[in-house]
């Protein structure tokens, strides 16, 4: 038994952790077997993946213990599919990967309200690319909650409650196309690093305090409109603005002192910088 695991993890060691995949496109890489395997036993009581635990009950003796998830997304989910995070107390991450691009997902809308009351422990929550149009308020008792990802969903606004999240580091709402507001109290969330907005395109303005989120590094757009032009002086609080940033509506703009204070010279960390007019 000794030479048979021994040989195990030599042929383990001589081949490398990822090798390209067979599909032909040189960015991707694929998890050898061996290396899966070998993941899959020494995190088997910390991880799951939901089909597992569907397909092999008997595993659910462990899942009380479990920190992380993930599960492959159908096109139709109801709570049934769900009931099983009822035992995960413990639950840190909540991963759902994307059918193929272009496939709507329908989630039923008591799943979010019905679940995240359970997952107070959550660290990482997608809920991207789910056919939903609202958020509900519990969302704000995840008070470890570090990532929050709602892309391309058809969500109109976020929760106020959403403001209370003062460990919140990324927030993603790209490709919200039905998106109108940001929670009032945006600029509470003083950890936040990323907000990415890309593609909101029915976003109209930005709450007062983004100048507050002194760790900022990714602030995709920023709206100036009629009433709010003087906040423009507030990106001079981002000194760590990094990538891209768009300017929407700077023709509403009427002190010339407001964009100078936006201190954008000084943001070395940008690469590029945008102008649209709204």
């Amino acid at each position: 038994m000794e030479d048979v695991g021994g040989e195990y993890f030599r042929e383990l060691l001589s081949r490398s952790f990822f090798q390209p995949s067979r599909t032909g496109k040189s960015s991707k890489f694929v998890m050898h077997d061996l290396i899966n395997d070998l993941a899959q036993v020494v995190a088997r009581e910390t991880c799951f993946r939901l089909e597992d635990i569907l397909k092999y009950p008997e595993q659910c003796k462990t899942i009380k213990k479990a920190r992380h998830s993930s599960y492959m997304r159908k096109q139709y989910e109801g709570m049934k599919k769900f009931e099983i995070f009822n035992k995960a107390m413990h639950l840190r991450t909540f991963l759902p990967f994307n059918l193929p691009y272009g496939v709507n997902c329908h989630l039923a809308s008591n799943v979010p309200v019905n679940l995240l009351p359970k997952l107070r422990r959550l660290r990482v929550l997608n809920m991207s690319s789910y056919d939903i149009i609202e958020v509900p308020n519990s969302v704000g008792d995840l008070k470890h909650l570090r990532y929050l990802n709602l892309s391309n969903t058809n969500i109109e606004e976020l929760p106020e409650s959403l403001g209370s999240l003062y460990n919140l580091q990324t927030l993603m709402l790209r490709g919200c196309r039905q998106l109108k507001k940001l929670p009032t109290d945006l600029g509470n969330l003083i950890d936040l690093r990323h907000l990415d907005t890309t593609n909101a395109h029915s976003l109209k303005e930005m709450p007062l305090g983004i100048g507050k989120l002194a760790s900022l590094q990714t602030l995709s757009n920023f709206i100036v409109t009629k009433n709010n032009g003087h906040w423009l002086r507030e990106l001079g609080n981002l000194i760590y603005l990094r990538g891209k940033l768009c300017l929407s509506g700077l023709q509403n703009v009427v002190v010339p002192l407001d964009a100078r204070e936006a201190n954008l010279n000084d943001k070395k960390g940008l690469d590029v910088l945008s102008m649209e007019k709204l």
